[in-house]
């Protein structure tokens, strides 16, 4: 199944009800990762941090690519 940027709209809202922080990474798998970068949404940018090079973030959130096809975890 797509992940979509609802899905990682509501996580996030989920996660910060339930935890009363917001969360700071989004966790997908490499093809929710390429299809969401394709979308060409505005939510989706690019980043410079001194430690780690070019980093995506969604919402804010940084995003981190996993070795799955399809994952979606923020925390």
């Amino acid at each position: 199944m797509l992940v979509t940027l609802s899905d990682i709209n509501r996580m996030y809202h989920d996660y910060f009800r339930t935890t009363g922080r917001e969360p700071t990474r989004v966790y997908l798998g490499h093809e929710d990762y390429r299809e969401i970068r394709q979308s060409g949404e505005v939510y989706i940018y690019g980043s410079f941090l001194e430690d780690r090079g070019h980093t995506a973030k969604i919402m804010g959130m940084l995003v981190f690519e996993v070795d799955e096809p399809r994952h979606l975890f923020v925390c």
